[in-house]
Parts: C-alpha cells; sequence; structure tokens
C-alpha cells in the first residue's frame, strides 16, 4: 500500500501487523521422566506453540521401530528436545557461575538453550531410516530422480542432505509462522516483522518469570533493550549451535558469524566438534537406557558440573574450518602468515577454547564412550529394513500436501517444502495402510507383512578382523552390490518343495556392512578430549587470554580400562523372501562365500564347464547358468549405471591367491567356522 504525499509523489505506507508481546507467555513447568521437572521458558513458548513443526516431534519416536524389541522404547524426539534444552541450560549457566570472566549472558545462555530445543526438527519418521537406508537407495536409482518436477530432480541430486539442514530450514519455518524473518543484512537489529505474530521488537528474554523472576514492568510495550532482545545474529548463532559449524551460505558464512572467537566455546555444548561429548548425546543415552533397560540411565551430572572453559590444541587440525592444517609444519606456516598480518590471536593458533575436564574425570569419560558402544551394540543397530521398502514402494505413488507445489511432494523430496515435511512424521505408515489407491497395493502388503512381525530374517554375521592381513578384510572391501552378485553365483544345492532347484535372487538378499565404534572409528576419543591437573584448577578464575591449557592425557594412565579395540565390523546379511528354503540357501551360499573369497576361489562365468563334477549335476547346469544371465540383469535393472555388473566375477586376488586357486581347482566343503554366528532370525 501506499500514500499521496503533499508533492504529488507516492511514498510506500508502513504497514501495522497485529503482534502479541512476551509478557502473553508465563514460565511454565513440565514433568520429565529423566530430569524430573523441565521449565519452559517464554522464548521456548513461542517456538513451541501456535506451529505444527515443533509439534510434529510428538509423532516421531526416538527410537524408531525399536519398540518391536523393546516394548517401552516408545518416548518422542519432542521429550529428547526438551532435555537438552534443559542440559544446555544448566551447562551454559554453570560455566557462567564458575567463570565469571568468561563473559557468558543470560541472552548466550537462552540462544544455546533454544538450539538444543531445536537440534532434531529436521528428522525424518522411523528415526535415522529415512535419511539413512532410505534416502540412500532413491539416490542411486538416478532413473528415479528425473520426476515431473524440475526441482526436485535437482534437489535429489544432492547427495549431501542432512537432518540438519532441514533442521535449519524449520526454525525459518517456525519464525514466519510468528511473523518474524532472519535478516542477514542487519544482524545486530530484531528479526524483520513480516506478519501477524510475535512483536520482533519485544522478543528475547521477558520478565514474566524468566529465570526465576517474579516479573517486570519495566518494559510494559516497550522495545526490549539489547542485552534482551533476539536479533538475527542470536538466531544465526542458534543455527550455528546446530550445524555444528559455519552455516556456509554465503559470503561471510564461511566462519562463526552468531559469537566471537572468546566464546566459540559455546557452540560445543549441543553439538560439540571437538570430542562429540555433549548435552545431546548424555541425554538420549540416559533416556533410551531408560526406556530399554529400564534400572539404567542416569544423567551423567559429572560432566556437567565439573566442565570449565580453557585453551586446548585442536583435536582434528585437517578437518577443522579454523585450522585447516595436515601436520605441525603447515601450522607453523599458518602462525608466520598470521602473525605478519598482525593478527593478535596469533599466539593461540592451533588452540582452541573448548569445554575442557578435571584429570579425576578421564574414567568417567572413557565410560561414556563405552556406553555410547554398548547402546549402539544393543539398541541402535536393530535395523528394520521392511520399513524403508515400504516408503520405497510408496514413494512414486504418494504425494505430500506441499505448499509450492501444487501436485504435492513423493516422500523422498519432502524436505523442499516445509507444509510436506511438517507432515511427514512416523504415521505416514497409516495413512498408506489406510489408502484406497491400487498403486499402494505392493507397499500395504509390507505394511501387514510387518504389523504380523514377519520381519526380514537375519541370516547370517560375519565379523571383520581388525588385521589388514587376516582374510576376512577381503571381505569388507567388497562392494554391498558385487557381494550379492558372488552369493547369487554360489553354486549350493537346494531344492524346494516340489524338488525343483532353488536359486537365489538379489531381491532377496540385504547386505549391511556395520561398524560401530565409541565417537571416532578405531580412535580413542578420549584422545580427544583435554584435561587439566588439580593444581591449575585456580588459574580458571583468570580472564580468557590467561587461562590455562588443558591437554590431551597419556594413556598409560588408564590402560588397564581401554579396549583391545575401538571399533567392531560386521557384514550383516538379511533375506527378504520368507520361505525357509531360501533362507537356508542363502545361509549355506554365504558359509561357501566367505571359504571361497578366503582361499581366493573364483565362480566361473558358465558352471557348464564343470559338467563333470558329477552326474547329478547336469541336469542343472543350463538352468543356473542362464539364472547366472538373470541374475547380471536384475542387479542392473536395481543398480546405478556407474555400478553396473556384468555376467563376470567380481573377486579381486592377489597372484598368492591365483596360485592357490590353480593348486586346488575343487569347490573347498562346506562346514562351520568360528567367524560366522549361527543363522536365526532377529528383530
Amino acid at each position: 500500500p501506499s500514500a499521496q504525499s503533499s508533492g504529488g509523489t507516492k511514498r510506500p505506507r508502513e504497514v501495522e501487523y497485529t503482534t502479541r508481546p512476551m509478557e502473553a507467555y508465563h514460565q511454565k513447568r513440565t514433568n520429565d521422566s529423566i530430569h524430573s521437572t523441565i521449565s519452559l521458558c517464554p522464548a521456548m513458548q513461542v517456538l513451541m506453540d501456535h506451529n505444527p513443526y515443533f509439534q510434529r516431534l510428538r509423532k516421531l519416536k526416538q527410537l524408531g521401530v525399536t519398540e518391536s524389541v523393546y516394548i517401552n522404547a516408545t518416548h518422542n524426539r519432542k521429550e529428547h528436545s526438551l532435555g537438552v534444552a534443559h542440559l544446555a541450560e544448566r551447562l551454559a549457566r554453570g560455566l557462567a557461575e564458575r567463570q565469571p570472566k568468561l563473559g557468558i549472558t543470560d541472552k548466550d545462555v537462552l540462544c544455546v538453550k533454544l538450539a538444543g530445543l531445536c537440534h532434531d526438527l529436521g528428522h525424518g519418521p522411523f528415526s535415522h531410516v529415512y535419511d539413512g537406508p532410505f534416502l540412500d537407495a532413491m539416490r542411486a536409482d538416478q532413473a528415479r530422480m528425473k520426476e515431473e518436477v524440475d526441482a526436485m530432480a535437482s534437489a535429489s541430486a544432492s547427495t549431501d542432505w542432512t537432518h540438519e539442514d532441514a533442521s535449519l530450514k524449520i526454525i525459518d519455518a517456525i519464525l514466519k509462522s510468528n511473523g518474524l524473518k532472519i535478516d542477514k543484512d542487519n544482524l545486530d537489529e530484531p528479526l524483520k516483522q513480516v506478519w501477524h505474530g510475535v512483536d520482533a521488537k519485544r522478543f528475547g528474554i521477558s520478565g514474566a518469570g524468566h529465570y526465576g523472576s517474579d516479573g517486570d514492568d519495566d518494559y510494559q510495550g516497550k522495545p526490549y533493550p539489547k542485552e534482551r532482545l533476539l536479533t538475527n545474529r542470536d538466531f544465526i548463532f542458534i543455527k550455528e549451535c546446530i550445524n555444528g559449524g559455519p552455516l556456509n551460505d554465503g559470503p561471510g558464512y564461511e566462519s562463526y558469524v552468531g559469537r566471537p572467537a572468546e566464546k566459540e566455546f559455546l557452540y560445543d555444548i549441543v553439538s560439540n566438534r571437538h570430542s562429540g561429548l555433549d548435552v545431546d548425546k548424555i541425554d538420549y543415552f540416559a533416556r533410551d537406557q531408560r526406556q530399554c533397560h529400564k534400572g539404567s540411565g542416569e544423567i551423567e551430572l559429572l560432566l556437567i558440573e565439573e566442565a570449565f572453559v580453557c585453551w586446548g590444541e585442536c583435536s582434528r587440525p585437517s578437518k577443522c574450518f579454523q585450522c585447516r592444517c595436515e601436520g605441525e609444519e603447515d601450522l607453523q606456516l599458518q602462525r608466520i602468515m598470521r602473525n605478519a598480518a598482525g593478527d593478535k590471536d596469533a599466539r593461540r593458533d592451533g588452540m582452541h577454547l573448548m569445554i575442557c575436564y578435571p584429570e579425576k574425570t578421564l574414567l568417567k569419560a572413557l565410560d561414556f564412550f563405552k556406553t555410547r558402544f554398548r547402546l549402539h551394540s544393543e539398541i541402535y543397530t536393530h535395523r528394520q529394513y521392511i520399513i524403508c521398502d515400504i516408503l520405497k514402494e510408496a514413494d512414486p505413488h504418494y504425494r505430500l500436501r506441499a505448499e509450492n507445489y501444487p501436485g504435492g511432494l513423493p516422500i523422498s523430496r519432502a524436505m523442499l517444502d516445509m507444509t510436506a515435511y511438517a507432515n511427514l512424521n512416523d504415521t505416514i505408515i497409516d495413512t498408506i495402510r489406510s489408502s484406497t489407491k491400487t498403486s499402494l497395493r505392493r507397499a500395504q502388503d509390507l505394511i501387514e507383512r510387518y504389523e504380523q512381525r514377519m520381519f526380514y530374517k537375519f541370516v547370517i554375521s560375519i565379523e571383520i578382523s581388525h588385521d589388514k592381513d587376516d582374510a576376512t578384510s577381503l571381505l569388507w572391501e567388497k562392494d554391498e552390490e558385487a557381494i550379492k552378485m558372488e552369493l547369487c553365483k554360489m553354486h549350493v544345492s537346494h531344492r524346494g518343495e516340489g524338488r525343483e532347484k532353488l536359486f537365489l535372487s538379489p531381491i532377496d538378499i540385504i547386505i549391511e556392512k556395520k561398524e560401530i565404534h565409541h565417537g571416532r572409528k578405531s580412535l580413542n576419543p578420549v584422545d580427544m578430549m583435554r584435561f587439566l591437573p588439580k593444581h591449575e584448577l585456580s588459574r580458571l578464575n583468570r580472564s580468557v587470554s590467561e587461562l590455562p591449557e588443558a591437554r590431551q592425557q597419556s594413556e598409560d594412565k588408564y590402560k588397564s580400562s581401554i579396549p583391545q579395540a575401538f571399533n567392531e565390523r560386521a557384514i550383516r546379511i538379511f533375506c527378504r523372501n520368507k520361505k525357509k528354503e531360501v533362507v537356508d540357501l542363502l545361509y549355506h551360499a554365504s558359509l561357501q562365500w566367505i571359504e571361497d573369497t578366503k582361499r581366493g576361489f573364483h565362480a566361473p562365468d558358465s558352471w557348464i564347464e564343470m559338467e563333470e563334477v558329477g552326474d547329478a549335476a547336469g541336469d542343472d547346469m543350463g538352468a543356473y547358468d542362464r539364472h547366472i544371465a538373470n541374475v547380471s540383469q536384475e542387479i542392473n535393472d536395481h543398480t546405478p549405471p556407474r555400478r553396473r555388473v556384468t555376467n563376470r566375477n567380481t573377486t579381486q586376488v592377489s597372484a598368492d591367491t591365483n596360485q592357490a586357486e590353480e593348486m586346488s581347482p575343487v569347490r573347498p566343503t562346506r562346514g562351520p567356522t568360528s567367524l560366522f554366528h549361527a543363522n536365526g532370525e532377529t528383530n
């Protein structure tokens, strides 16, 4: 709208929006199974209420379909998000009280708390099934990527999308639903008012019971001062905390923008890029244990109450966006260059202000990472590939309502529109099941099978040795599609109920490469942490530039508690086919495949050349050779072009194994080995 000025020219007329002040919200509390009670400040309520985006977390189970194994694992991501916000506030406020010279303000505490509240907004349905095996399968399906909507095809080509990306977009959507928008051109100003909703000039630390206050009428009807107002920079800071690093979405955003270098430790509270020990894991370790194991599941308060800030050497300089060096020589060169440029912080090159701990907590930190390993082994690796297949079958035929796409979006492209993504949660299975579309019949059949607990059969788990010279390490080098091809080529004699010859199909086989570790793959995660000896704790009250340096601890101090290895690798094989005969066939083919690989044996392209093995085999060799050709075509039909296979054996062997093959042309006999677990079923 515009108005006529006295000079006859039109001038824009300021639009007046109906806004609600922060005083409309009051301090609330809610009960929690882990923290007993959690306070909900007005700023949290603004982001939680009046929008479908945060409430969507109620319909996302924290552990996906793990409730099919642990029946009490029904807690949702809303509970976890509130718990992380609570711990983030507790840790930040504790640091401010123990080290007042760090300059941590109430607004810093609030921003970190809101980052904890919003960190999981972008999760898809069924925990990590959506952004893991499902989207991986969709990316591999290059032909399906070319949809009728150009934007879908271009966006689906991106292979680095994560749920954190969706979290950042949902924050924008939540602000929009409150009439607000981040204005990058005015970082230190209030959020931009774009519609009716919360008053941008009075959005921040409210006096209405905030942090235990009884109320504050000093700013009734007045704009908040900057120390209480949430600005555009503050929400950039919140996004950076969730992203675990700079946003990298334009010039000037290659480094942290939300907070200066002397407050970089605040970024490690929700997502610790140095050690991985953060309040996110502290909460869900305790919460998941409590729901699954009942008797356990306590918050590691020592890791909250004993934390402090001091200088520490970068644990990953080659990956750190601030250090960007490959070794000490590169680091020295950076120091010289920055000294020449007059950088006042050059003395601290290769160092960070990070969250550290006293030496006495060393074993407690190691126990924390051991808990991570145990939970991944017992709880987090119950893969339900049948859920992934349901979503894959429904994806071409099901559309989610979207704001910017009149025809809707498929499940795999829901992240392109936040309205569509807000409607994507665990109830998608119920929606597909109740649909009258005949095109969804295959997906509905799988849902019926899932609800009848007829899960895909676990066939075998092959432990991979840490010794690179061990024969099992050859198995880990193989591609999943190549493993399927080789299993289908195993000439194992099995017959069905009608005495017909059984052959394996790649569609029946699921190959999973599973690696469980303590947090840093094969490395000791405690080496990434920094500890301070007792006699230096008194120096923590100094200014930021004079804080002591915490150091990595030698493993000799706790060698009796260190595990023999920090990671375990295994290849797990599952069978989609419900027939017991096919499951048994796949089990024996797997045994034979491992023995052949260990001995460097190759299945020939055609078994016709081996008809002399026995007269009984002669009738089946032609059928088997035709089966091999069909297998090659079947894999090619479900494999992207860059990974197409032909009717050739894909195993690569050294000269020594070639020699072994020539010396032993007869196929090895099948038999049990200590590398295998028994054939059975897992949920």
